[in-house]
């Protein structure tokens, strides 16, 4: 493994790389159908996950995050091929329409779906996360994710809803600004910001709710006992 890292940070980075190495190594056969292919296709997803978490004080790095960075590597690896055999074309006008029309897109789902709803169905459509690896990601159930993507489904063709209330902890452009970055580079890795976003603020309602809870009410307004009588 071309791997060579001197920080506490690196070091642990370079442990979880390691462990899920082979499994990484079989992965990537399995999509390059051959051994040559498969160990640079490891190699440069490996140096794309190092690259993106070493400034990360916690890093984690998780099989699913692995074989979505590879998958993706590797889509873009054929797409270049295709190019070269295909000669030089003027692409300058597609990418602004891509770009054009994947904000377009954003700012239409942005305001219909919820935090959680939008960067599943993302997960789902644009980087072709399996039902499990969405479950895990979110650390939620797969009956839970199934929910997810059939409300987002639903409401993406909802032009009455008004889900504004649900983006008041979270701000909306950094949000749709960190997520277009994803998908239009096809980084999965940034997501792992707006799942961190949507963690906090879940504890946030659920401390609020609990705060505010009959039971916590009471208590607050009954009269200490003092024990030490």
């Amino acid at each position: 493994m071309l791997i060579h890292t001197t920080t506490d940070t690196q070091i642990e980075l370079k442990k979880q790389c390691e462990d899920l190495y082979t499994v990484l190594q079989q992965h990537c056969l399995s999509l390059t159908n051959n051994r040559w292919d498969a160990d640079d296709l490891t190699q440069e997803t490996l140096a794309k996950t190092l690259s993106y978490y070493a400034s990360k004080s916690e890093p984690s790095i998780t099989m699913p995050l692995l074989r979505t960075i590879a998958r993706n590597s590797w889509i873009d690896e054929v797409r270049k091929k295709s190019k070269l055999q295909l000669g030089p074309m003027d692409e300058c006008g597609h990418e602004d329409k891509r770009s054009e029309d994947l904000h377009e897109a954003m700012d239409q789902l942005i305001d219909k779906l919820t935090p959680k709803q939008l960067l599943a169905f993302v997960m789902k459509e644009a980087f072709l996360y399996s039902l499990s690896e969405i479950a895990n990601t979110l650390q939620i159930k797969e009956t839970a994710v199934k929910a997810l993507l059939y409300r987002a489904r639903q409401k993406s063709h909802d032009h009455t809803g008004d889900f504004s209330q649900h983006w008041l902890n979270i701000p909306q452009d950094w949000f749709k600004s960190r997520l277009l970055q994803a998908v239009k580079y096809e980084n999965p890795a940034v997501l792992e910001e707006l799942i961190i976003a949507i963690g906090k603020t879940t504890s946030q309602k659920h401390a609020h709710k609990e705060s505010h809870s009959p039971v916590c009410m009471m208590r607050q307004t009954l009269p200490k006992i003092n024990m030490a009588a």
